[in-house]
């Protein structure tokens, strides 16, 4: 079996073989393609941020030098896929256009790492214009900062500020000179004695008028006797919207101003024969329920009478009503006590007919072929156990039939049939 070089893949005769021109010239290719690959920079490809390079093995420690294509701006960068990092971190490297690049590949981080050249995060605007210097991005990196050599001032009452410009300076000396101003007629002029480190001459102050109102009464000053008032602490309680007239002076901070009102929690009143006051000059912490009551309609109270505005409408005796109802398409189960089976049956709803009362007695009427019958005749007034309809017909007569389902429902003969109705309280 043939053996090869460790580092470029070269094939080794052995002391029995015959030397092979092929197998020599094949070695000398890879040689030429190893050298030629460590010896000429390529010129990256892909963008800055997405590199692509040829002749790069992904074998640890192996090493390209390139030409880097565009700025990748310190972006996160990838070269044939697999990111690259400034060494022993995990921060992306600033890549700058036609400048040579060295990376190698570590196999354990799966990741290329740029060869260090120069350390520092030092910036152009941190070093003298004019002098060079190194960070981790580049070499031979030109300083911009100023050099502003000496800055002094002197300020005086005309020159009041001095502006530092940006950059570097050897120092200086800031001077404050206050100039002295000659005396008027209407100023006085003393000395005073400056502190240290302070320049100052002459102070010039205008003379004060004395004005008593402004000085408590039980204060003097260079002789002079105030007239302010001194009203200490006040205390005052209010009334519902009443007021209180605040007195010229001085007070001490402590005095309050209260409110005196009555309260009423929350409660709630229920209406009755007598009415109910609240009474007034109180103030409602809580709410004031007045209970209602849906019975209060006019169907509920007598005619001529009125409770709460609520004028009634019920007349004395039984109420009778008339109209027209139609029967449902649908059917119901209806009872006889003869027979328990039931029988199906259209029906009309009292629910939907409309009625201010509970009827009594309701009288169905149909017309067959221009006949009036009175085919249902229904009872709620204890003859059976539930609603109960009888069908009345000419020679005919059946029931009494009732609905186990509900007592809402009166059975009829016709499914989707118009009756007239006629109901009695």
């Amino acid at each position: 079996m043939a053996e090869y070089t460790s580092n470029f893949n070269l094939e080794k005769q052995k002391p029995n073989e015959y030397i092979s021109i092929e197998g020599l010239n094949e070695n000398f290719d890879k040689i030429d393609t190893a050298l030629g690959n460590s010896l000429k920079f390529e010129k990256a490809g892909g963008t800055g941020t997405a590199i692509t390079l040829n002749g790069i093995a992904l074998e640890d420690g192996h090493s390209k030098t390139f030409i880097a294509s565009a700025n990748n701006n310190g972006a996160a960068t990838t070269i044939n896929g697999k990111k690259l990092y400034k060494s022993g971190t995990t921060i992306a490297p600033s890549l700058i256009a036609d400048k040579a690049v060295t990376v190698w590949y570590d196999k354990a981080k799966d990741c290329f790492f740029i060869k260090a050249s120069a350390e520092g995060n030092a910036t152009a605007d941190h070093v003298l214009a004019g002098k060079t210097f190194s960070n981790d991005n580049d070499t031979g990196i030109v300083g911009t900062m100023p050099n502003n050599g000496e800055q002094s001032a002197t300020l005086t009452t005309s020159v009041t500020s001095k502006v530092i410009p940006a950059g570097y300076t050897t120092g200086g000396n800031i001077d404050i000179v206050l100039e002295e101003k000659a005396a008027n007629a209407n100023q006085s002029t003393q000395d005073i004695v400056p502190a240290a480190g302070k320049v100052l001459s002459k102070v010039t102050v205008n003379p004060v008028t004395f004005d008593s109102s402004k000085l408590l009464s039980d204060t003097t000053i260079a002789g002079k006797q105030g007239t302010m008032p001194n009203n200490g602490a006040i205390n005052q309680y209010l009334p519902v919207n009443g007021s209180f007239t605040i007195p010229k002076g001085y007070h001490n901070g402590s005095g309050k101003v209260n409110q005196s009102i009555a309260t009423k929690g929350a409660q709630v009143y229920t209406p009755g024969t007598s009415d109910i006051t609240i009474p007034s000059g109180q103030y409602l912490s809580g709410a004031q329920t007045i209970k209602g009551d849906v019975n209060l309609i006019p169907n509920n109270i007598h005619n001529g009478k009125s409770i709460f505005g609520v004028a009634g409408n019920v007349i004395s005796g039984k109420r009778f009503a008339s109209g027209t109802m139609r029967s449902t398409n649908t059917q119901d189960l209806f009872y006889q006590y003869n027979n328990p089976s039931g029988t199906a049956k259209s029906y009309i709803k009292i629910s939907n007919m409309g009625l201010a009362f509970t009827p009594r007695i309701i009288i169905f009427l149909v017309d067959i072929s221009g006949e009036f019958y009175a085919e249902t005749l229904y009872f709620s007034d204890g003859l059976s156990p539930q609603s109960e309809y009888k069908t009345e017909k000419i020679g005919n007569s059946q029931g009494p039939y009732y609905s186990k389902t509900t007592q809402d429902n009166i059975g009829v003969g016709y499914m989707g049939m118009t009756y007239l109705f006629l109901a009695w309280e």
